[in-house]
């Protein structure tokens, strides 16, 4: 097991963590607040050691800046400038007087001989070469005003600074004058200041100049060395102009510094501080907070051991002899001296101890008592033979409650008597059974049964209630008693009766176990019932459903209306337990009921109902189709109802009616009835297999419907295609043999070989036409279309055209011929040769085009003539109409159905048509089909 599993169910590891989650902060406190004043500290001190380095630095500074100042107005002094050394000492007097920390003023010439300085004793030198100092090659370089490096003054002996200004005369250098600073004195001033500073905050104060050589210490035997080079990232950083402070380690100590630089002549301030002394106070407070958290640690500890000892240990003790109570009947065995030790201390630990070895004990009774209802609940959950479960309960009930004689009574309502309905250790002289009378009514059991609350008796002698029935306990031989009521919904009154020989009050456990016992038993008996409730409930559903299919498989037999209804009948009055049934239906034109369809009916009754009209909301059947649910009135309600004109209310013979609306979509397409002489009414489950009955046949009716306007529908587009094609074939076929009449007519006198060939022509189209008409009789396709391509038999219908008429006649084919279902190529072959039949009759036309164009997603067939268009055309067979004879106006007839025919062909297809007649003349007929 994980640290993490453990945790959540070991409280020593728990009690571990929450005294850790104690001792932990503490140090952790401790240590974050030795690190927050540790470093306040540093701070402290840092800040004080920089202060003091700002103060020097400051300081020191204006002194440099002065002496800066000095120079540069000593280089512009004409004295100076002329080196007129009679009037120099009383200029440079002046200045040393003002400046004590002056101790020399001189002036160089170009070549940097002494030419004069002030004061010119003790010792003088005048006229030696100083060309060699750095300073006066770096002025003379730079021209600039310049500090030199710390030395010792050969004049004064003494270490000294100088602040050197070159000297220009008419624009040539001409030497520099200089201003010795005394750096003895910035010595001696940062001794004093360090020196007046207590023993445990000893500073060493250094100033540097930008060489890195030591201009002042407090240690004057320093001054003038370089800064020791373990210290250079000091130096470095306060020579760039930087200002802070940073440890470092030298000679094995570790020294704190302090630095600010002074910009006027790029120097520094640095003061060293021994972090041992400076941090003193912060060692003393680190020893303290070790010494106060080890005497801690050392309470902590004490603390977790006596905390073991007298409580987390006998916790242990306690969880194992408490874990081992649940493993007992298990094979585990209990040591109850493992824990006597602790139940002798007074404290919780003790009483804790006590109170588990007493739980030990009831629990071993709870662990026998459950795992005797745990057999019981088994034996009912396995068994459905009630006597068996019965008898294992009482059984268990002796074995448990250590009695001899128990019972298990039920109440014989139609009796009205209480029986035993099994029992144990009653003797055979005892009643099997007692009469429900006003005195056996006082009884327990039966006050138990009519409460639905134990009853007990502690001794019957002594209970009132009891005197009348001591002869029953005396025979029974028992003292006391203890009833428990069976509660169960579809069980008879019950009680379970438990019987001992002595007086005993029934604690509330044993009541409560008796309990228990009660409910098996219970549940036995209404485990009987229900299966017995199953089996008859399953039983009506399987006749529910056979009735349905059967009704279901009546009405599919036939789509007319009339059988469908008549059988419906016949299955429902053989399904259903009714003496009479009907329909009444509405039409589809209609907005009432009539009666279509009975069994049953009384023939008065039937004569009335044919003669009703039934209009929604009037009478039971109206009500019933104008809410579109069933409607029940049994025997009570037939005499209360609202309709005292329906002739089926008022036929008195009816016990019970019942109705379902013929539900199709949501449409009310009628009603179904039912009606009964002997039943009261009609169950639940009987007015749901009418409603079930009447969608099945709402849904025929519907179908039958259907089928009845999709034939009508057939019927009237067949008659529709046989006048396009007898149009088509027939009547244009007449036509061509009408005009080779006539033009054998015209040429029988002229030319007798024309007419005979003309005769022939017209003989030949006869014959075809006489083809086609056998054809059409049997909705097959134009001979051409079966041999020749759709483009195909368009040419030769052209050049037939041509041979025919001797007129110019063109076909145009464009794009790539693709394959078209047979309607479409049939409709577009009768529309070109409509059109081509047109043209001959009426357009008096010198040329024809015909163009046949396929596209991606379109077909377009054009055809185009130079006639008289359909203006002059339509005025040509008005006059027509009246010129000739009958014969010649079913011609013209004939030819006026061609541009209907057209058009409605193209409307089957689903496509477009156009029919123009452009202003030049011709006519102009488009076909466009999507394919």
């Amino acid at each position: 097991m994980s640290v993490k599993e453990r945790g959540k169910t070991d409280l020593q590891l728990q009690l571990l963590a929450l005294y850790l989650l104690f001792v932990v902060p503490i140090f952790a406190l401790a240590l974050l607040l030795y690190s927050i004043e540790s470093e306040r500290l540093r701070e402290d001190v840092s800040a004080a050691d920089l202060s003091l380095a700002r103060a020097i630095a400051l300081e020191t500074d204006s002194l440099l800046r002065l002496a800066k100042e000095a120079a540069i107005a000593y280089a512009k002094l004409p004295v100076v400038v002329q080196a007129d050394t009679e009037r120099m000492p009383a200029a440079f007097s002046a200045g040393a007087i003002a400046r004590q920390d002056v101790n020399l003023l001189y002036r160089l010439s170009k070549d940097g001989i002494m030419m004069y300085h002030y004061p010119s004793s003790p010792g003088s030198t005048v006229g030696e070469d100083f060309s060699f100092r750095d300073y006066f090659t770096e002025a003379k370089a730079t021209g600039q005003h310049v500090f030199s490096k710390g030395r010792i003054s050969p004049t004064t002996d003494r270490p000294v600074v100088t602040s050197v200004m070159p000297i220009y005369k008419n624009g040539q250098f001409d030497g520099v004058v200089g201003v010795n600073l005394e750096l003895q004195r910035l010595t001696e001033t940062v001794m004093q200041i360090s020196e007046k500073r207590p023993e445990r905050e000893k500073i060493d104060i250094i100033i540097v100049d930008s060489t890195g050589q030591v201009i002042a210490h407090s240690n004057p035997d320093k001054l003038l060395t370089n800064f020791s080079d373990d210290s250079s990232p000091v130096l470095q950083a306060v020579l760039n102009g930087e200002e802070g402070s940073l440890t470092s380690e030298s000679n094995s100590e570790t020294w704190l510094y302090s630095y600010t630089p002074m910009p006027t002549a790029n120097w520094g301030v640095i003061v060293q501080h021994s972090t041992r002394l400076a941090f003193a106070s912060l060692k003393r407070f680190q020893q303290g907070l070790i010494i106060a958290l080890v005497t801690f640690s050392v309470g902590a500890i004490l603390f977790w051991i006596f905390l073991s000892n007298r409580v987390i240990n006998p916790l242990a003790q306690l969880t194992r002899y408490g874990e081992g109570i649940g493993q007992q009947f298990s094979g585990t065995e209990l040591i109850p001296e493992t824990i006597e030790p602790l139940s002798e201390r007074p404290d919780q630990i003790g009483r804790l101890a006590r109170t588990l070895l007493r739980t030990e004990r009831s629990i071993r009774q709870r662990l026998m008592e459950l795992t005797t209802l745990n057999k019981t609940s088994t034996v009912v959950a396995s068994s459905l033979d009630t006597e068996q479960v019965i008898s294992a309960i009482l059984d268990e009930v002796r074995r448990l409650f250590h009695v001899r004689q128990c019972a298990l009574l039920i109440t014989d309502e139609v009796q009205e008597e209480l029986r035993i309905h099994a029992s144990r250790g009653l003797s055979q002289n005892y009643l099997s059974h007692l009469e429900l009378t006003e005195t056996t009514m006082q009884s327990p059991a039966y006050r138990a049964i009519s409460t639905g609350q134990p009853v007990q008796v502690s001794n019957v002698a002594s209970d009132s209630n009891f005197v009348s029935l001591l002869p029953l306990a005396k025979a029974g031989g028992y003292r006391s008693l203890l009833v428990i009521p069976l509660i169960a919904p579809h069980v008879p009154p019950a009680a379970l009766a438990i019987y001992r020989d002595d007086e005993h009050v029934f604690t509330e456990q044993e009541v409560n176990l008796a309990t228990s016992f009660a409910n098996h038993a219970a549940i036995a008996l209404e485990h009987a019932m229900l299966f017995s409730l199953t089996d008859a409930q399953l039983q009506q559903r399987v006749q529910f459903l056979s009735a349905l299919n059967a009704v279901g498989h009546t009405v599919s037999k036939s789509l007319d209306i009339e059988d469908i209804l008549n059988n419906a009948m016949d299955t429902v009055l053989e399904v259903m337990p009714i003496d009479a049934c009907w329909i009444c239906l509405q039409r589809e034109s209609e907005d009432f009921l009539r009666l279509r369809a009975q069994r049953g009916l009384p023939p008065l009754l039937v004569e009335q109902m044919e003669q009703q009209i039934i209009y929604y909301g009037r009478g039971f059947i109206g009500q019933v189709a104008e809410s579109g649910e069933p409607l029940l009135l049994e025997d009570a309600h037939l005499y209360r109802h609202q309709w005292p004109d329906d002739p089926l209310l008022n036929y008195e013979d009816w016990q019970c009616l019942a109705a379902a609306p013929l539900l199709a979509k949501d449409d009310i397409a009628g009603v179904l009835g039912i009606a009964s002489r002997t039943e009261s009414t009609f169950s639940e489950t009987e007015v749901e297999l009418l409603r079930a009955i009447g969608d099945q046949i709402a849904i025929a009716v519907v179908n039958a419907r259907l089928y009845r306007r999709s034939r009508e529908a057939a019927v009237f587009e067949e008659r529709n295609r046989m006048a396009r094609e007898i149009h088509d074939t027939l009547a244009q076929g007449f036509t061509g043999i009408l005009i080779q009449l006539q033009a054998a007519e015209r040429l029988s006198l002229k030319n007798r070989e024309k007419a005979l060939q003309s005769l022939q022509e017209a003989r030949d189209l006869a014959q075809s036409s006489l083809h086609e008409a056998r054809r059409s009789v049997f909705n097959l396709r134009p001979t051409v279309l079966e041999s020749l391509t759709l483009d195909q038999a368009i040419i030769q219908q052209v050049e037939r055209f041509k041979q025919e008429t001797g007129l110019e006649a063109n076909f145009t084919l464009e794009g790539y011929p693709s394959a078209l279902d047979a309607d479409t190529e049939q409709n577009l072959y009768r529309i070109a040769q409509e059109a081509l039949t047109n043209i001959k009759r009426h357009a008096q036309a010198n040329s024809i085009a015909v163009i046949l164009a396929f596209e991606p997603k379109t077909v377009t067939l054009t055809i185009v003539d130079d006639g008289v268009g359909l203006e002059k055309s339509r005025q040509q067979k008005h006059a027509a109409r009246t010129a000739h004879n009958g014969a010649d106006k079913s011609a013209v007839r004939t030819g006026g159905l061609g541009l209907v025919g057209i058009k409605e062909r193209v409307t089957l297809m689903g496509g477009q048509v156009s029919i123009d007649s452009p202003t030049g003349g011709g006519t102009q007929i488009k076909v466009i089909i999507s394919k």
